[in-house]
């Protein structure tokens, strides 16, 4: 009897060893009760590993629904909670201060995260691997996020931040430092399969894209110097990638696995290549760099076929990378085609204090060291990227070289006014309206595009929820407001005249669904036009209308034909429409006739052939031109 006691009390307390569902970890304590584990107590926890010191619950791991974390712990350890089957996480108190390496890694069950206040540290791998996790809260205290926190996250659609947080952000879901300057992560699941990376960033952080299979398309900006680690890893329908002049290192394993990676280009800033940077990038085809001494390299082409693949770079390095003992892997090594043609926007025009980035017609500028320098740095300034910052008064022609070429933009800086156009867009059933303001600029001798021949772009604003738009601080002179709309035609109204501080209201449009048009509706233009109109009447004026208003279309004259900016139409009665009709049969320009001879302005539409039409009363004349 006694010997089955020994075994009893044996055997209950070998089942007591293994199975125990509470204890002491110094200096903390922990329990599980239904499938939820509680850690308590003062101070951080352990590191653990899975070798000789594994986590005391380490037994309940596939079992646990839950972990609580209650007010006291101060840090939860490295591989805590790796590869349990928890699907929640409760931060019940406000003294945790550090999340450890992999803590929840491999969680594949957890959906949800709110990283409470005062909470400072995310150390990485934290929450590698979480492939269910579908919402993730960034307390307002967090000041590091460590790298491949969130890689393998594949279900995050979206990053959210307290506002109060003084390190982080987000913007659209997407993971920024406060400043925008380092683009820290873009959510795996995000919708949209491409992406263009705001103006400003600098720095692309590691992992920032890794495993961002949903996109074919990421736009790099002039302003980034710097690509991090794995930074686009596993984008395998990544299609191509233009990196800008500016950028001076990629980092390791960079374009790993981008399977479906057929071109990239690499620009003459660029100095240093990670490790690995192509690892697998079966589908390349196409690698242009312009930097003229062959960079480094390490493996960088490891298991990418580089047989098939054409690297150009500048004529005079051909030598250079065909004795380099990794560059020379391409069978085939060509010369960068200088054979452009290089242009720039010709005309920006600016109010004092505003900036402007010049228009290119070449994505190649990116790549290749541009310099850019102003006339009169008094009114106008540039930097390296083709930004214009505008300082006083006055015209400043801005000068682009790139390999001996040149192109020049002329930039006239307006001071402020104190005239106002204003007016409302009514019925605005569509996303992405904005408002164009133009002012007609009369310096001889140069060609001007804007919706009108002599008119430039000087403003742009968003109309507010109600439709309502607003350009202040105008200065004297003629002006046009174009309105453009997704799905719409854009339309613009003709000549407005500013006198100082003269305030124009009521320049409308309103959307008409049934001919998906835009309409300019100026209330006071005709208001006065029909005043004009009984006055002539009762003068005895042979003005007629309706269906006594025939011209005689044989006296109608259009020219020149061609036409470059202007067309001239003589012969018409006043108050006759001309639309102008492009190939395929929409209207790209409406304008009403006041007199007899009056030009119509035509230059910002593209070379082709359009027809004319005139319509006045009953009659209507047609004409084609080119």
């Amino acid at each position: 009897m006694k010997k089955y006691l020994i075994i009893f009390l044996f055997c209950l307390f070998c089942s007591g060893t293994v199975h125990a569902q509470s204890g002491f970890d110094n200096p903390l304590s922990w329990e599980i009760t239904n499938d939820v584990l509680t850690i308590s107590g003062n101070g951080a926890m352990r590191d653990y590993d899975f070798v000789g010191n594994r986590p005391p619950w380490y037994n309940y791991l596939t079992s646990l629904q839950s972990v609580i974390i209650e007010e006291g712990v101060t840090g939860i350890g490295e591989n805590a909670f790796y590869g349990s089957s928890i699907q929640s996480v409760i931060f019940s108190g406000s003294t945790l201060k550090t999340i450890g390496v992999s803590a929840f890694q491999g969680c594949n069950k957890l959906k949800s995260v709110d990283i409470p206040d005062g909470l400072t540290h995310i150390i990485g791998y934290s929450f590698y691997g979480c492939n269910e996790l579908i919402s993730f809260t960034i307390g307002k205290d967090v000041i590091y996020i460590g790298p491949y926190v969130f890689a393998g996250c594949v279900s995050l659609p979206a990053f959210e931040v307290n506002p109060e947080n003084k390190y982080f952000t987000s913007d659209d879901g997407v993971l920024f430092s406060k400043d925008k300057k380092i683009f820290r992560q873009y959510p795996v699941a995000k919708q949209g399969n491409s992406y263009i990376i705001p103006e400003g960033v600098t720095i692309i952080d590691h992992d920032a894209f890794d495993g961002c299979i949903g996109l074919n398309s990421v736009i790099i900006p002039k302003t980034v110097t710097f690509i991090g680690n794995w930074a686009f890893s596993g984008c395998s329908n990544l299609h191509s990638v233009i990196i800008p002049n500016g950028v001076t290192e990629t980092g390791i394993y960079c374009f790993a696995e981008c399977l479906n990676l057929s071109y990239i280009a690499f620009p003459a800033s660029l100095t240093k290549i990670g490790e690995s940077t192509f690892l697998n990038c079966t589908g390349l085809n196409e690698f242009v760099n312009f930097k003229k001494t062959p960079q480094t390299l390490s493996k960088a082409f490891y298991r990418t076929n580089v047989n098939e693949c054409t690297l150009r770079v500048p004529a005079a390095s051909i030598i250079d990378y065909r004795a380099d003992g990794e560059w020379n892997q391409f069978k085939s090594i060509e010369a960068i085609d200088t054979g452009f043609t290089f242009e720039v926007e010709k005309m920006i025009t600016l109010f004092a204090g505003t900036k402007a980035e010049i228009k290119t017609n070449m994505e190649y500028l990116m790549l290749m060291n541009t310099a850019w320098n102003s006339s009169r740095p008094e009114v106008a300034t540039v930097n390296d990227n083709g930004t214009v910052t505008a300082i006083s008064p006055g015209i400043s022609e801005i000068t682009a070289t790139v390999l001996g070429r040149e192109a020049f933009c002329t930039v006239t800086v307006l001071e402020t006014g104190n005239a106002t156009i204003e007016g409302i867009i009514n019925n605005a059933g569509t996303e992405n309206v904005k408002v164009n303001l133009f002012i007609k600029m009369e310096e001889p001798g140069q060609t001007k595009r804007g919706i009108l021949g002599g008119y430039v772009l000087l403003a742009t604003t968003v109309p507010n929820e109600n439709g309502e738009y607003k350009f202040e601080d105008l200065p004297e002179g003629s002006y046009q407001v174009q309105v453009v709309m997704d799905d719409y035609e854009p339309e613009a109204t003709e000549e407005l005249t500013l006198s100082d501080e003269e305030n124009l209201t009521d320049i409308n449009f309103t959307v008409d669904e049934e001919t998906g048009k835009i309409v300019v509706d100026i209330k006071e233009e005709e208001e006065e036009e029909e005043e004009e109109e009984e006055e002539e009447e009762e003068e005895g004026s042979e003005v007629t209308t309706g269906t006594e208003d025939i011209m005689d279309t044989s006296c109608i004259k259009i020219y020149p034909n061609p036409f470059t900016d202007v067309l001239h139409i003589a012969g018409a009665y006043r108050n006759t429409l001309v639309q102008v009709i492009n190939i395929t049969g929409a209207i790209v320009h409406t304008q009403k006739i006041t007199n007899s001879g009056e030009s119509i302005h035509l230059g910002h539409l593209p070379a082709g052939m359009y027809i004319i039409r005139l319509e006045g009363g009953r009659t209507i004349k047609t004409i084609k031109i080119q």
